[in-house]
């Protein structure tokens, strides 16, 4: 089902769709990436530009080591016990849609025509979760020093106390991450250099989609009738 707007299902729906414009026009295709996704992309994106720095020892000089994209997992790992140390894995939660109002999503104005002539942006709500970072390491002193790392960029921006990120594939929404406190998982396998760091973090994200409009051009009709030949106009002055 790709076209609401003229296969059979349309008429299985009570109401009417959102973006329903005449002359008839297909809706636009429909997402193939939630808003999740691209927000939890984006952290790792942002993760794996990190410099982080591990104590070495007193009188030793920090190392500085960066986690690669490809060992930052959006979920936890099939196999942690196969995962390349240092790695990251974000482990989902239960998430809510918060809705702004009991009505229907809400126009962006500024977004007409901005991703596709004759399309405008609609907010339904916003996608908020509390999951884990977590980070697998072989070294306590690598899994403080990302837990550290985290921690601080995280707090870095002036604004805000949440890390925001834009979205640019994501209709250039802004995806926010707070971070709420940590935890120090200890593993069964410690003694087999695997350890485990959390951090509880909670993100927002705009669900946003695009729908078809028109312009509304209003006209008034005066069956038939001229405006010139309704008369001249009158001036009335109230009172004395």
């Amino acid at each position: 089902m790709t076209d609401l707007g003229r296969d059979k299902s349309r008429a299985m729906v009570a109401g009417t769709l959102n973006g329903t414009v005449l002359p008839f026009r297909p809706m636009p295709a429909l997402p193939a990436t939630d808003a999740r996704e691209h927000a939890l992309g984006a952290l790792a994106d942002f993760i794996a530009l990190i410099q982080f720095r591990r104590e070495m020892g007193a009188g030793v000089v920090a190392q500085t080591f960066a986690i690669k994209r490809e060992d930052i997992h959006l979920y936890e790992p099939d196999d942690v016990h196969k995962a390349k140390y240092p790695s990251i894995g974000f482990i989902p939660a239960e998430a809510q849609d918060d809705y702004y109002a009991l009505g229907p999503a809400a126009e962006l104005e500024d977004t007409r025509d901005v991703y596709g002539l004759g399309t405008v942006l609609m907010r339904a709500c916003d996608h908020v979760e509390t999951f884990v970072i977590e980070a697998y390491t072989s070294k306590h002193s690598l899994g403080h020093a990302i837990k550290a790392g985290i921690q601080a960029v995280f707090r870095m921006l002036e604004q805000s106390s949440a890390l925001r990120l834009k979205l640019p594939l994501y209709f250039d929404q802004v995806a926010s991450f707070d971070l709420e406190g940590s935890n120090r998982g200890e593993d069964p396998d410690t003694i087999r250099n695997r350890r485990r760091d959390q951090l509880i973090c909670r993100m927002q994200v705009p669900q946003v989609y695009l729908r078809n409009y028109v312009e509304l051009r209003p006209e008034t009709d005066f069956g038939g009738v001229e405006a010139t030949d309704i008369g001249p106009e009158v001036d009335v002055t109230v009172g004395s």
